[in-house]
C-alpha cells in the first residue's frame, strides 16, 4: 500500500485519533514466531494508524554499539548502525550474536555465556523500576532512507510506524519483577506521548501519558496445571497489574474469568475503561483483489505445496483436496487428538489429505506429533508459514479444523469463518462467541473433543458437503475473497472504534 493511498484511508475513515501519539509495546514481534499476539498487535497497529495516531513501538532490543572501533565512527554513522541492530533483531527474532572469534574458539563462547549469566543476575538485583528518558534511545522511521528492513514481509507493519523507543529489557525487567512476593511496576517516563498500549499483560505504567491501556487475551498459564509455580506467580502479577490501567478483553470468556479469580481491586478513585473487543481476521489480502461490493479477482495459489488437482505428490496438496490445521503445536491446540480423529475418518482413501503449519518444539509433545504422523503419509507438515503461504493454505481449504481445549479468541476459526470456509472447531467459549457472530453459525461448526470418533464423523459429513466445490475452483476462490474482504472491513472499523475510545 503506497503513502497515498494510506493517507486516503485515514480520510474516509475519519482522524479521531489525529494529533495523539501513541506508545505500543512490541515484545511479541521481538520473537522468532509471530503467532496469536503478533496478529493482534498487527491489526492494533494499524487501526491506530488508520485513525490518525503518530504510533511508535516500545521495544526492549539493545541499540548500543559495543564493539570498541565503532564507537569512534561519526555520530550520525553510530546512529545508523544503532537502527540497524534494532530492524535486525525484528526481522530474525531476538537473538544473542556472536563475534567471529566466539565461533572459532567454543571455550571463548562458554566464558562468554558465564558472564552473560552473572551479568543477568546482577540486573535482576538491581533493577530499575523508574526508567526515564535517559534510558531510551529513539529510532525515527521516517528518518529512515532506502532502508532494506522496510523492505521485508515480516516487518510489513513498520509502514504503520512513526519511530521506535528502545529500553534495555523492558520486558525482561517486568518478568522478573512479576515473580517477587508482592505487586511491582515499572513505570517508564512517556512524556510528550499520549497513550501505551500494552498488547500483554506487563507490570508496566507510565508517566507523562493520561491512558495506560492493557490486553488480556487469556488465562491459560493458571488454567493450565502444567505451568511451573512461577509462572503462575508471574502471570498472576502482571495480571493484577492490569487492575489500575484501561482494559481491552479479546472475548466474553475470557473478561469473566479475569473478573472471577483477578478481581478489580483499583488503587485510583478514577475506575478504569474497559471493553470486550472483537479483533480483525488476520489473512491479508492483496488490495488488487478487492473489487466493488458484488466482484472479486481470482488469487491463483503460488506456494509450493499446492499444485493443480491430478498432479498431486506424497508431498503436496490439491486446492479444495486437504483439511488445515493452521495453531502452534502445543498440547492445547489437540493436534494429537485431531490426527487421530482424521486416520479414523479413512479420508485418506479418498485422497483428501490433512495439512498441519506450525513450527515444532524440542518437547515431548512435538515428538509424539512428529511419530504419529509418520504412521500416515496423508498428512502434510509445513512447518511456519509467512503471510502469503496462509493465505493460499486457507483460500484452498476444503475445511478448517480447530481441536482447542482452551482458546483466548480464536483467530484460525475467525479467518475461516470471514473467509465463508467451513470450520469445525471444538466447544470452547471463545469458539462459541465466533459462531455467534455476523453469520457465522452456517460456517463454524461446534463439536466436543471427548470422543476422537466424533470428530473423523464430522470431518467425512464435511467432506461429502463440499465434495462439489472442486468443480468450479475460480469462482470459490473469488468467492471467498470478495466476503472475506468485505466483513475485515467492517469487523476492523468495529475495532478502530473500540480502541479510540480508550485513548482520553
Amino acid at each position: 500500500m503506497t503513502i497515498m493511498a494510506k493517507s486516503g484511508n485515514i480520510a474516509s475513515k475519519g482522524c479521531c485519533l489525529q494529533g495523539k501519539r501513541i506508545v505500543v509495546t512490541a515484545e511479541e514481534f521481538e520473537r522468532s514466531e509471530h503467532r496469536g499476539i503478533a496478529t493482534y498487535a498487527k491489526a492494533l497497529l494499524n487501526s491506530l494508524k488508520e485513525k490518525g495516531a503518530e504510533v511508535w513501538l516500545l521495544s526492549e532490543l539493545d541499540p548500543v554499539i559495543k564493539y570498541g572501533a565503532l564507537r569512534r565512527l561519526p555520530s550520525q554513522t553510530r546512529e545508523l548502525i544503532s537502527s540497524s541492530y534494532v530492524l535486525d533483531g525484528l526481522a530474525i527474532g531476538a537473538t544473542d550474536k556472536l563475534w567471529s572469534i566466539e565461533r572459532r574458539f567454543p571455550w571463548i563462547k562458554r566464558a562468554s555465556n558465564i558472564r552473560k549469566t552473572f551479568k543477568k543476575l546482577i540486573q535482576l538485583l538491581t533493577i530499575q523500576r523508574k526508567v526515564g528518558k535517559s534510558h531510551m534511545h529513539k529510532i525515527e522511521l521516517n528518518k529512515q532512507f532506502d532502508n532494506p528492513y522496510l523492505r521485508i514481509e515480516r516487518l510489513k507493519y513498520l509502514e504503520n510506524i512513526d519511530g521506535i523507543i528502545c529500553v534495555k529489557n523492558i520486558f525482561r525487567r517486568s518478568q522478573w519483577l512479576s515473580m517477587s512476593k508482592h505487586l511491582h511496576t515499572i513505570s517508564i517516563d512517556l512524556e510528550g506521548f499520549d497513550a501505551l498500549f500494552i498488547t500483554s499483560p506487563q507490570n508496566i505504567t507510565a508517566t507523562g501519558v493520561t491512558s495506560v491501556v492493557q490486553t488480556i487475551h487469556d488465562l491459560i498459564p493458571l488454567e493450565d496445571g502444567n505451568s511451573s509455580p512461577e509462572q503462575m506467580i508471574s502471570f498472576t502479577r502482571r495480571l493484577q497489574a492490569c487492575n489500575s490501567n484501561h482494559r481491552l478483553f479479546v472475548s466474553r470468556s475470557t473478561a469473566k474469568k479475569y473478573h472471577q479469580h483477578i478481581g478489580t481491586y483499583e488503587k485510583s478513585t478514577q475506575k478504569p475503561l474497559e471493553t470486550i473487543i472483537v479483533q480483525p481476521p488476520s489473512l491479508q489480502t492483496p488490495d488488487w483483489t478487492i473489487g466493488s461490493s458484488n466482484t472479486s479477482s481470482d488469487l491463483e495459489p503460488c506456494t509450493q505445496w499446492l499444485i493443480p488437482r491430478g498432479r498431486a505428490e506424497k508431498n503436496s496438496l490439491s486446492p479444495f483436496r486437504y483439511m488445515l490445521f493452521n495453531s502452534s503445536v502445543d498440547p492445547r491446540k489437540n493436534l494429537l487428538f485431531l490426527i487421530t480423529a482424521y486416520i479414523e475418518s479413512n479420508l485418506s482413501c479418498q485422497d483428501i489429505k490433512l495439512c498441519i503449519t506450525g513450527k515444532f518444539k524440542k518437547d515431548d509433545y512435538s515428538k509424539r506429533v512428529q511419530t504419529m504422523i509418520k504412521q500416515d503419509s496423508s498428512i502434510l507438515l509445513t512447518g511456519y508459514v509467512s503471510e502469503n503461504q496462509k493465505l493460499d493454505l486457507y483460500l484452498n481449504a476444503m475445511a478448517l479444523l480447530s481441536p482447542s481445549l482452551v482458546e483466548g479468541f480464536g483467530i484460525p476459526v475467525l479467518d475461516a469463518a470471514c473467509l465463508g470456509l467451513t470450520a469445525l472447531a471444538s466447544d470452547s467459549d471463545s469458539h462459541l462467541e465466533i459462531q455467534a457472530m455476523e453469520d457465522f453459525a452456517d460456517w463454524v461448526v461446534i463439536a466436543k473433543t471427548l470422543e476422537s470418533r466424533d470428530w473423523a464423523i464430522a470431518m467425512q459429513a464435511i467432506s461429502f458437503k463440499n465434495a462439489e466445490i472442486v468443480n468450479d475452483i475460480r469462482q470459490e476462490r473469488k468467492r471467498r475473497l470478495r466476503r472475506y474482504n468485505q466483513l475485515k472491513t467492517k469487523i476492523t472499523e468495529k475495532f478502530g472504534e473500540q480502541i479510540s475510545t480508550m485513548v482520553n
